[in-house]
């Protein structure tokens, strides 16, 4: 309870609604964000307070944003080599919608898929740095009508140490700034077993 309303559905795995739960009472979701719920089906609904001014999908200038411990900055021709190498780990082939198997090819595709994105505002794609190594992708996806949805993956380096929790937050500030996204809902969804 406290300043967030909470439900965790009965169809929830039990382990995923407890991690959830988990980050709630770690501070992952700020009181600036709004309001958290989680629904049926892994989805989790988090929502601005109504005042804040709305934007909507329209192309974005690439964002680098900053942490104590991380960089996060659009994918480069730089980072082809390093999302290869982590894209050929099976956890990520199981949990993302990378393809399988995934080739050089894929990762210069994204590359450049990610370059258009930020342009179209459809999607904002970031590499997560660890002292200048890439380590991980963070994103929000399907960016539309003031709504997104945030996904990550993590190279089998970066698990473990509390990277994605530190991304996610400062995505998620961005995502619900005026001068950032200035989105109204950002969605995350899990897939039973990816804890």
């Amino acid at each position: 309870k406290g300043p967030f309303d909470i439900a965790v559905h009965p169809n929830w795995a039990p382990r995923g609604a407890a991690r959830f739960l988990e980050l709630v009472r770690d501070g992952f979701f700020s009181s600036r964000v709004g309001m958290f719920r989680a629904v049926k089906g892994f989805l989790v609904q988090a929502r601005r307070a109504p005042h804040a001014p709305r934007r909507y999908s329209r192309g974005m200038t690439p964002v680098t944003l900053h942490t104590a411990r991380l960089t996060l900055s659009p994918p480069t021709s730089d980072d082809v080599d390093a999302i290869f190498a982590a894209c050929q780990d099976p956890d990520v082939q199981r949990y993302t919608t990378v393809p399988t198997p995934y080739l050089r090819e894929h990762a210069v595709g994204f590359v450049e898929k990610a370059a258009g994105w930020w342009e179209d505002g459809t999607e904002l794609t970031w590499g997560i740095r660890h002292d200048d190594e890439l380590v991980g992708m963070i994103g929000l996806h399907r960016v539309a009508r003031g709504n997104a949805e945030i996904g990550y993956w993590m190279a089998a380096g970066g698990r473990r140490r509390g990277f994605p929790t530190e991304a996610a937050r400062e995505v998620i500030a961005f995502g619900f700034a005026a001068v950032g996204a200035a989105l109204s809902r950002i969605e995350w969804r899990a897939v039973v077993g990816n804890i």
